[in-house]
């Protein structure tokens, strides 16, 4: 697999996503669900996080730059930020 910014040019719909995640482990279901911040300002590589991070069962926001994560950041706890 390429660099995330190689990923997200590639990916054209949720079916590449889907064949592309297909041998990720599934996380139990009985974990508590992690909170993430996604910064990034390229909407194509901040959709791609969104997307395998939900896969993940993740609870994700999303921003395209600093600014907005730091009101982000007022407003919720998050466990990780990328």
């Amino acid at each position: 697999m390429g660099d995330m910014t190689t990923m997200a040019k590639d990916i054209t719909d949720m079916d590449e996503l889907k064949k592309m995640t297909e041998n990720l482990p599934i996380l139990p279901h009985d974990m508590e669900r992690v909170r993430v911040l996604v910064v990034e300002n390229d909407s194509r590589t901040r959709q791609l996080l969104f997307s395998l991070l939900g896969y993940f069962d993740c609870i994700c926001h999303a921003v395209s730059n600093g600014k907005a994560a730091m009101d982000k950041l007022n407003e919720s706890k998050y466990d990780v930020l990328l």
